[in-house]
């Protein structure tokens, strides 16, 4: 019996009234999908290098690839958002979006990849594509690219160590306005693991910077540039714990929730010498109480790498190191069993 017939028969019995709900189209098995995509992938390449061969010169111009790549995007943009429910034609249009957007690239940033201005216009660029595109995986790789391109603008302007206070404050704010705003997680989920990846992957993100530093400005700022921007990880790190303690219905002004100020106030300063932990910590925190195993994982990673990476920097040592991570040690364990004494002793009070 189809589902039309057996709707009518349910109607007629007087279970239900109203018109047929629309079905929820079946999804096809993942392996079909991924063949679906790999091929949409492979024919966009062969398209992007027929347009390559046949028009060179409008290509490597910076008039026709601004043009070229606008025109490319608006209309990926169009396509993913009119045939959302086609997987082929989504994946093409992700893939000539991409190409787009290095045209468009290459027409901001040519002979002016050491100026922040340009670094910041293609940010704003990739952020409008993160806005207009449905496509989880488009939204989550032009979050990534707009988030890179800001990090680009600070190394060329010596300000390279704000950033990792500006990817958690990032991530956190995507995540308050997934909590405050639920309906619209379409685009906050995207943007949330976009920015989250681009923290986890601090360690290659500071390589770069080492090069971006070498073609542009110095660092500015010195130490006190350092320990402001420990002082806004910190920040962020509090505004987490609170967003998380008022999901749970903690009270605020409890015992346990002044141990984990405190507690998370101290981590984030005694590890300024590794921003990095810090943002993994915030990623963890955010990614387990929200449940999800794979991002709860990659923090793990990440605050491993930070901290392997730090050990074996060059830029302090083994003294200053060795008691960087003591510090944050001590406090970590000191916090753990003050949160389980305020547990203890607020299940006590219930008793």
């Amino acid at each position: 019996m189809t589902r039309e017939g057996l709707w009518e028969r349910l109607v007629a019995g007087g279970v239900v009234s109203g018109p047929l709900p629309r079905g929820e189209p079946t999804s096809s098995p993942w392996y079909v999908s991924a063949m679906v995509a790999v091929a949409a992938w492979i024919a966009s390449i062969f398209l992007l290098v027929s347009l390559g061969i046949a028009l060179p010169a409008v290509l490597r111009g910076g008039t026709g690839s601004l043009v070229t790549g606008a025109l490319t995007c608006a209309a990926c943009a169009i396509v993913m958002r009119m045939r959302n429910d086609k997987l082929f034609v989504q994946q093409f249009a992700v893939a000539l979006s991409l190409a787009g957007q290095a045209l468009l690239a290459h027409a901001i940033l040519d002979a002016h990849w050491r100026s922040p201005e340009r670094w910041l216009m293609f940010a704003l660029v990739e952020a409008g594509l993160v806005v207009a595109s449905p496509v989880y995986v488009h939204r989550v790789l032009s979050t990534i690219a707009a988030a890179y391109a800001v990090r680009f603008a600070f190394a060329h302007a010596g300000l390279g160590v704000m950033f990792a206070p500006l990817v958690a404050g990032a991530f956190v704010a995507a995540w308050s306005c997934l909590r405050t705003r639920p309906v619209e997680g379409a685009l906050w989920r995207p943007v949330m693991a976009g920015v989250a990846l681009v923290g986890l992957l601090f360690v290659p993100a500071s390589l770069v910077d080492m090069l971006a530093w070498q073609v542009g400005k110095p660092p500015v700022g010195g130490v006190a540039l350092a320990w402001a921007a420990a002082a806004i990880l910190a920040g962020v790190l509090l505004v987490a714990i609170r967003g998380i303690l008022h999901d749970t219905g903690a009270g605020l002004r409890s015992r346990t929730a002044g141990i984990a100020f405190a507690a998370g106030a101290g981590i984030a300063l005694a590890a300024q010498p590794v921003p990095g932990l810090v943002v993994a910590l915030v990623v963890l925190l955010v990614a387990f109480h929200e449940g999800s195993r794979t991002l709860t994982g990659l923090a793990i990673a990440g605050m491993i790498g930070a901290l392997v990476h730090h050990y074996y920097a060059l830029d302090a040592t083994l003294l200053a190191k060795s008691g960087a991570l003591l510090a944050t040690g001590a406090i970590v364990l000191v916090a753990g069993a003050a949160v389980g004494y305020g547990l203890a002793d607020a299940e006590t009070r219930r008793a």
